[in-house]
Formats: structure tokens, sequence, C-alpha cells
């Protein structure tokens, strides 16, 4: 309980005679005193930190929290820079500043008044008596962050920026002001599953502070409690959104991480009967220019093997990088000559293998075929590297979301066809290479639309395994094709679909 609260409980003799012990100036002072009204939870840790981390449940305070600790901040030092950062501008007005937990709430009961500072929202400032400002920044524009240079930064509903970690890296540039005391950051959210908040947390400067509504709930309406609250424990999102459970990312994803095989890393890689580089390209004006201000390009390399003379499929190599438009075509062009596969007595993956080495049988098969979305992007790429001799095959999706064509490969995985190359590291051992971890990220996380940052990864490979079924390359309940079939039908046949006889034919 707070001070305050463990003041109501006193009986009505022991409560006055506290009360009598100030003086009229020291009780008006109290009604403002954050630390008076704050529940322990509420009121900024103990220690030498640099990032509070307050992970609590809706209704729990988490606002208030933050307002008391910006004006404690402010007036404990003149002329310190505070940045006020939220999703858009209009929450850090209605929310930070003038929201009922805010630092002007509209009843002027967080702030005396003598110490409230004067908001001017034409220049996103506040500024207090002392001299201390605070700037106002959007989670929608992190490059604002880029101008900041003070010592105190709160970051209220932060689940709900659109690229945390572009406002995260931002803002950590900013916190180098000398003062009274340490750079510190502020973070309130109710969180939901996205990595950031593991790796937060796991910074060795942050204290994590976890809180769930009940904790407030004398503070609360009974009827939104029962009606609501109540309503949603048990679930998953109430987990979440009551209990401030950091909820696994992958845990509702469609594809597991369970699904994928390891291929030894001491094991000679299967001969590949077809290679397969899928793009998702993404360039904009922002990748052109060198910041990465849009989505970033895809590629994932997949071979296509025999198992236990059963067709499976291995990720050879995946990345996302941003890349303008001429890198990507060089990188492209790059891709289309690396080699994969080994000799028996060098059983690693060969990337970027010399052109000359690539008429030696032993050392790999390149790739067979340039997979590349038929979209704006994927269009005025394929025409370039047509002219340069370079063709690739139109991928179109037809009017299936991203979703959907998830949806529509998922069988492949959970029937264990998928193959990743195991880390060699001790500490990963029966994991797969290190490289693997940000399309996995994407793979299993996916939910839908949104719920993840960037889904590049996503629909490189859908579109990739796609290909595979929709030529009839890769079957999950159809016999496995014979072994000449999968070499001759790109070389030979072009990309047409080979034709496989019906066994329930006479």
């Amino acid at each position: 309980m707070s001070t305050a609260e463990q003041l109501a409980v006193q009986d009505e003799a022991t409560r006055a005679k506290i009360l009598a012990s100030y003086t009229e100036a020291q009780l008006e002072d109290l009604k403002y005193d954050w630390t008076f009204w704050g529940r322990p939870k509420q009121l900024a840790p103990k220690g030498d930190w640099s990032t509070w981390l307050l992970r609590a449940g809706r209704g729990f305070g988490k606002t208030r929290s933050g307002s008391g600790w910006v004006q404690s901040r402010a007036m404990a030092h003149a002329g310190r820079w505070i940045a006020l950062v939220g999703a858009t501008p209009a929450d850090v007005r209605d929310l930070m500043i003038e929201g009922p937990g805010g630092l002007l709430d509209r009843a002027g009961r967080n702030v005396a008044p003598q110490h409230r500072p004067l908001f001017e929202p034409s220049k996103r400032r506040l500024t207090w008596p002392n001299g201390s400002w605070a700037t106002i920044y959007s989670a929608e524009e992190p490059d604002q962050l880029r101008g900041f240079s003070g010592d105190t930064a709160w970051l209220d509903e932060m689940a709900k920026y659109p690229r945390k970690r572009a406002v995260w890296d931002g803002l950590q540039f900013g916190m180098r002001e000398a003062s009274n005391d340490r750079p510190r950051r502020l973070i309130t959210t109710t969180p939901t599953p996205d990595p950031i908040f593991r790796e937060i947390a796991r910074l060795p400067g942050t204290v994590e502070v976890v809180g769930s509504s009940y904790e407030n709930r004398a503070n609360l309406d009974p009827r939104w409690f029962e009606e609501t609250i109540l309503a949603y424990e048990g679930t998953q999102i109430g987990r979440q959104e009551i209990h401030a459970e950091l909820l696994d990312p992958e845990e509702g994803g469609i594809v597991k991480r369970s699904s994928f095989r390891i291929w030894p890393h001491d094991r000679s890689l299967p001969t590949f009967e077809a290679i397969v580089v899928s793009l998702d390209t993404a360039f904009t004006e922002r990748t052109q220019t060198g910041t990465e201000g849009g989505d970033p390009t895809a590629c994932q390399v997949w071979g296509l093997f025999k198992y236990e003379r059963r067709p499976a499929l291995m990720v050879l190599d995946c990345w996302a990088e941003h890349l303008g438009f001429p890198e990507l075509i060089e990188r492209a062009r790059r891709e289309m000559k690396t080699a994969y596969g080994a000799p028996k007595d060098e059983p690693l993956i060969r990337p970027m293998i010399p052109a000359a080495w690539d008429t030696i049988p032993s050392m790999g098969r390149r790739p067979d075929l340039l997979l590349i979305e038929d979209k704006g992007s994927g269009i005025s790429l394929r025409q370039t590297l047509a002219r340069e001799g370079i063709h690739s095959y139109p991928y179109n999706p037809g009017k299936a979301d991203k979703l959907l064509r998830l949806h529509l490969v998922s069988h492949v995985f959970q029937q264990r066809m998928v193959w990743l190359v195991g880390s060699e590291h001790p500490a990963r051992t029966g994991q797969p290479k290190a490289w693997y971890d940000p399309m996995l990220e994407q793979l299993c996380s996916f939910r839908g639309g949104g719920s993840i940052e960037h889904d590049d990864h996503v629909d490189a490979a859908t579109q990739a395994v796609r290909y595979f079924l929709d030529r009839h390359l890769l079957t999950v309940t159809a016999p496995p094709l014979q072994e000449d079939v999968h070499a001759a039908v790109i070389r030979q046949r072009g990309y047409g679909a080979p034709r496989i006889n019906n066994p329930y034919a006479t």
C-alpha cells in the first residue's frame, strides 16, 4: 500500500493524531507529494539503474507513475532536458500531459500550482519554473530523436509504437548529458509479445517492475472491474492485459520451431536437385538514400533434396538488409553465382564459392531459379536483371493475404520436411546456426498482418515453398518423385510442372 493508503486504514483517532503533527503548509505540500500517494511499485526503484521497465496491466496507474517520476526529475535539477515519447503526438498530449494521470491533468491534482510546467503545443515543449524542459517525440518519426541531448526519458505505452527498435536505438545516443544523476529511462507499458521487451529486461542496467490491474482495484470503477477485467481472467489476452505477462511471441504462431529438423553441421550436405533463391524486395526513396525507414529486402535460399526417399527442403542461406536499387541488383547477381553443397571432406556450407569452381560437380550446385514477387519493386528488379541476362520467375500470390499464404504452406513445416543446418558452437548444440534466428523469429511469431514489425522473411519463405508445391516438386501426400524428374524440370522444361502419373488410374 501507499503511505496514504496506510494512513487511511488507521482508526480515526490515530489518523487525526498523525495529521495533527503536520503544519498547514506541510499538509498542502502533501496533497501533491507523489511519494505519499504512490504505491511502492509506482515509485522509482532505489539503486544505480539506467532503465526502469514498469510492465503492468490496465488500470495499474502506469501513466501516473510516469508523470510523478518526470516531475521529480524536472524539479531535482535545473535546466534538465527530458524526452517525452509516445506512439503519436496526440498520445503524448492526451495521456502523458493532459490525461487523468498526466503532468497537467485537468483537475490539477498531480502537480502543485507553483511547480506546474508551461505547455507550448506549437513548440512540442513543456517548461518548468526552474528551467527544466521536456520535448514531445512521436514514435512515428524516430529520426526526431537524433537532436535530443538529455539525461531523462519517459516512454509511455511502448507496446503501441510502430517502430519500437528504431525509437529505442535512436534514444540511446541522446542520453548523454551529465547532471546530478546518471541518465535514466522509464518505460511504462502493458506489454505485447515483442522480443525487444525481453532484450531490454535482460540489460544489466534494467530494473523490471511487474504489476497487475488488481493492485489498483480500490481506485477503479467496480462495475468496470467486474464486467471487463473479470471477464478476461484466465484467458491469454487476460494474462497480457491484466497481469502484464510477457507472452512468448511464438506461442500463437502457425509455424513452430519444433517443426524444423536440424542437419548436423559435421555431416556432408545432400545432393540438391533444385535450388531456388527467393527474394522479397523492398526499395524506396528511403532505402536508396541509405536510411532505414522502410522495410528491408529479405532473401532466402532453399534447396530441394531427397531424404529417406522423400522430397525435403533445406534453408541454405537467409538475410535481410536495407538496400537501394543498385545494391539490390548486385546482391541478386551474387546470389545466383553462389554454389551450395560441398565435397565429402569439407562438409560445411560454402557460400560465395568463386565462379571458376562451379564447373567442379563436387563443389555444389548453383541456384536454378530466382523467385521474385510480381509486385511494384519486384517488377522493376526483374526487368533490370533481365537486361543483364539474369532471368527470374515472377511469383504472383493472387488475392491471398500474408496469413493465408502461410496457412497454405504450413503443412510442409508441420510434416517436418524443412531442414536447417546445425550450429557448431557448443552453446547452441542441437540448435540451428545463429544466422537463422531472424527468419525463425518472424516465421514462428507471425499471426497475421500487424502481429510483428517486419514480415519480409515470412513472404520470402511462403513464396519459395509455394513454388515447390505448385510445380509438384514437393508433396506431402503423393509418392516420391523419380530421381531424374527434379533435375530435369527446371533446366530442360523451363518452369512448367512435371507430369505425374495418377496412381489410381487403370
